[in-house]
This record gives structure tokens, sequence and C-alpha cells, in this order.
């Protein structure tokens, strides 16, 4: 394997605190080399709209601009990955879609129409933990959230309130 030949992309949620009782999230859209472990895209956006992914695209297309290689992009197949867009940027580049050209699974369109589980072609892990963790008697220990005085639970108000 070498650089430019597999890039796997996700987007992160981040906790942005406005004061002591109030937060917002934003959404870092990443794009990683999975053979150099560098972050060739990224963008952060207010909302899980397809533009940031797109921009984060964009930021990972001109690494390779003017350069012919042989690359596969993969995701999580979240919808901002199957949108229209993103898939049809992505093979005007010659840039292989892990959920459609490889491995006969899917077109985002298939996907989109689906409901409840699927079958695989591989292991999803945190799937089978999910699956699992009501047999597995595992307690759990969330981290203590300070009280907010003026909300009759003393938590945090909901986002956006």
């Amino acid at each position: 394997m070498a650089a430019n030949q597999l890039w796997v992309s996700d987007i992160t949620y981040i906790v942005v605190m406005d004061d002591e009782c109030h937060y917002h999230f934003v959404y870092l859209s990443l794009i990683q080399d999975a053979y150099s472990e560098e972050i060739v895209g990224w963008c952060v956006g207010p909302t899980l709209d397809t533009d940031y992914p797109m921009a984060a695209l964009k930021m990972a297309l001109k690494r390779i601009e003017g350069k012919a290689v042989c690359l596969i992009h993969h995701s999580d197949r979240g919808c901002q990955y199957a949108s229209r867009e993103y898939t049809d940027t992505l093979k005007s580049h010659g840039i292989l879609v892990s959920m459609t050209e490889t491995g006969g699974m899917m077109t985002p369109a298939e996907a989109s129409v689906l409901s409840g589980d699927r079958e695989m072609k591989w292991t999803s892990y945190r799937q089978m933990a999910i699956k699992s963790r009501d047999n597995a008697g595992i307690t759990e220990y969330p981290l203590p959230v300070p009280s907010c005085h003026g909300f009759p639970s003393g938590l945090r108000p909901p986002v956006n309130p």
C-alpha cells in the first residue's frame, strides 16, 4: 500500500461550551489517508449538511490534482457520503466509492430505501458490542455533569433551548 490509495472519511461531533450551562455542537468532517494517517481534508460546520464533507473532499482533491492515482474512498455510508453530489465528485476524479465499486455493495439509491438490519460483507465490532450489551452486565458510569441553577432538574438544558 502507498499514500493516496485509500482515503477514509467520517464526521465527529464536538461539544462547544457557550458558558457554564449552555453548549452547542459543531461537526468536524475529516478525510484521512489510510497509509500515511495524514488528514488530507477537513472542514468544521454548524450542521450535518453535505456542504462540510464536500469542502473537506475538495481540500483532499487538491492533493492529487494532476496526478494519476488508483484511489478508493471509504466512509460509514452516511447520507452525506452517499449523496449524489459527493459520489459524483468522487467518480469525476476517477475515485472508486467503497460502497458501490468494491465488493458488490449497494448503490446509495439502494441503501436509502432499506430499513432495519442488513447483511454486511464485513464484521462490525461496534454493532456486535451494541447487540450484546444487554447481556454483558456492563454497568455504565457517566461523567458527572455540573448542575445549572435556574433549571428545575438542575441539569443542563437541551441544546438550543
